[in-house]
């Protein structure tokens, strides 16, 4: 596999870790400190994706953690807003209509040079995958096999949208070579699509952490399954940059039989660049980007070794919720 930026990698998670407790230290420190100005201008607003997506999870719990955890008690309201994906945060963002935003690295790359500066990067979140899912009766085993089929790519101005593109013109499909169904539709409607009988979807593309909702329902119902890029994975890694291969493992899917190869690319937090009031919300924001970063390798390894899922992800937040308090414990005591 190519190498490249990835959020899950284990060299980045023990990163994660280690910085998981730097940042709690520091967390206590600011907490302990007069901090000038008033209440943050209300909502603080962060830009997530559609429905059936991990943005919109993910969103809705940083909003949580970022409201709960911020010391210097200047935040009043977050607020998680649904959008199209990370092509209209960036525009959002730049245009004052959202102050955080999550986003592809890949779409990040995508936009002009005088664009991307204006961007600044808080935190890497996950690898978001992308998961071609196709009906087991359509008949279709490769990525080209898609030609002439009707196929959901993720609503318009989406990372979703943006990857897809191009993994289906790596594999020789021009636009015209397939057709497009559900440019409007969120990531469960489009699921839904995927299991009506006549007239519905031949195969989706999704892209995001792993699971991701809306694929878990899917290929819950038995009627779908993962298709593995192949070849085609490799070639648009190494054509776009800020893609890397990848793989996706039976364990994280129920019906899911083998493993299938494809593309991800990291999810990321971004402010617009010279935002000095961020600055006093950046540390809990962070905080819980680590959070998310380095607990997710340990709840996939544990649940390799057949640890049910919640039970791993009980064990990782106990662990983590140990180190953070001895960590902010040594710090207060040193004071």
């Amino acid at each position: 596999m190519r190498p490249g930026l990835s959020c899950t990698s284990p060299k980045l998670a023990l990163l994660g870790l280690l910085l998981l407790v730097l940042v709690v230290g520091g967390a206590v420190l600011l907490s302990r400190s007069e901090l000038r100005g008033g209440a943050w201008p209300e909502p603080l607003r962060i830009a997530t994706a559609s429905p059936g997506g991990t943005y919109t999870v993910i969103g809705s719990g940083l909003a949580a953690r970022v409201l709960g955890r911020d010391p210097s008690r200047r935040l009043r309201h977050v607020i998680a807003e649904e959008s199209r994906g990370s092509g209209e945060n960036i525009e959002r963002l730049v245009r004052g209509d959202t102050e955080l935003a999550l986003v592809s690295s890949a779409a990040l790359r995508a936009v002009s040079e005088e664009t991307r500066s204006k961007m600044r990067a808080l935190a890497c979140l996950y690898d978001g995958y992308m998961q071609l899912v196709v009906r087991k009766d359509a008949g279709i085993e490769t990525v080209a096999d898609l030609a002439g089929r009707r196929v959901y790519v993720g609503k318009r101005k989406s990372g979703t949208e943006l990857i897809a593109a191009e993994i289906l013109a790596t594999a020789g499909l021009d636009p015209d070579a397939w057709q497009r169904v559900g440019e409007e539709d969120a990531f469960d409607a489009a699921a839904r699509r995927l299991l009506q009988d006549g007239g519905g979807n031949d195969a989706a593309i999704f892209g995001g952490g792993i699971p991701t909702q809306a694929v878990s329902r899917v290929l819950a119902s038995g009627r779908c399954r993962l298709l593995d890029l192949g070849d085609v994975a490799t070639q648009t890694a190494r054509r776009v940059d800020g893609l890397v291969e990848t793989s996706i493992g039976r364990e994280f899917y129920r019906g899911q039989k083998v493993e299938v190869r494809t593309v991800a690319a990291p999810a990321l937090v971004i402010v617009i660049a010279g935002l000095r009031e961020i600055r006093d919300v950046a540390v809990p924001f962070v905080l819980a980007g680590l959070l998310v970063a380095a607990v997710s390798p340990a709840v996939s390894a544990l649940h390799r070794r057949r640890v049910p899922r919640a039970v791993a992800v009980a064990l990782v937040i106990l662990a983590v919720t140990a180190i953070a308090t001895l960590a902010g414990g040594l710090v207060v005591a040193s004071l």
